[in-house]
């Protein structure tokens, strides 16, 4: 029996290995804390996610709370009252490292609480989410960006439409003056606004080019007197 028992502990240390080993390799680190008596333990994963050597410092909830940013403690604190046996929802909070790295974290945890229901033992895993953060707000930057470049050329073609219909119905209606037969005068008068709304055309058209050449990358700078 005491052989058995010995195989068992040694089968149970190897899992334990085992797991801490995957823990260490997907950057994962795990935490348990008596809520009771207020002690704590960490894995080594956790201690190297908040900036510490593993076993350096005793894991208290008030280390805990001192590392995570000022302006994330209030909803961080809410989460996690907020949070029991049934309901594990992950929350993503900011923390400071004693090398005064800005880390971004993400934590899932459950409270399990004794028959009066009373919080008891709180336990569960954390992870360095930084990089992916990052990755996240540019992708947003950038979304945000195309859309804003999507309104701009939208406003632009609406604009531009404005401003090609106006002396391009002026030209129209001048030319049907024109074959009403009017006097010499008149006919001079018309023919000046024609081409001036026609050269107007012509610039607007040309500053439409202009901007599709600077899009493809294709603007030749000319300097010139002015």
């Amino acid at each position: 029996e005491l052989a058995e028992r010995e195989q068992a502990e040694v089968a149970l240390k190897s899992t334990l290995d085992h797991l801490e080993e995957a823990y260490q390799i997907a950057h994962i680190g795990h935490w348990e804390w008596d809520i009771a008596t207020g002690a704590a333990r960490w894995s080594d994963e956790t201690f190297s996610i908040f900036g510490f050597e593993p076993g350096s410092v005793e894991p208290t909830a008030m280390l805990f709370l001192q590392s995570v940013h000022p302006d994330d403690i209030e909803m961080l604190t809410v989460a996690l009252q907020q949070t029991d046996g049934r309901n594990e929802h992950p929350v993503q909070f900011r923390v400071r490292r004693p090398d005064g790295q800005n880390r971004v974290l993400r934590i899932v945890g459950k409270v399990d609480r004794d028959a009066n229901g009373r919080a008891a033992m709180a336990s569960g895993v954390i992870m360095d989410v930084t990089e992916q953060h990052a990755h996240e707000r540019a992708l947003r930057a950038a979304a945000e960006a195309a859309q804003a470049a999507t309104q701009a050329k939208s406003e632009f073609l609406a604009n531009m439409s404005h401003e090609i219909r106006t002396p391009l119905t002026a030209i129209l209606g001048f030319l049907e003056l024109l074959s009403d037969g009017p006097t010499g005068e008149e006919r001079a008068q018309f023919t000046h606004l024609i081409r001036t709304n026609a050269d107007h055309l012509m610039h607007v058209i040309n500053d439409i080019l202009d901007v599709s050449r600077i899009e493809s990358g294709a603007m030749e700078l000319e300097p010139v007197v002015f």
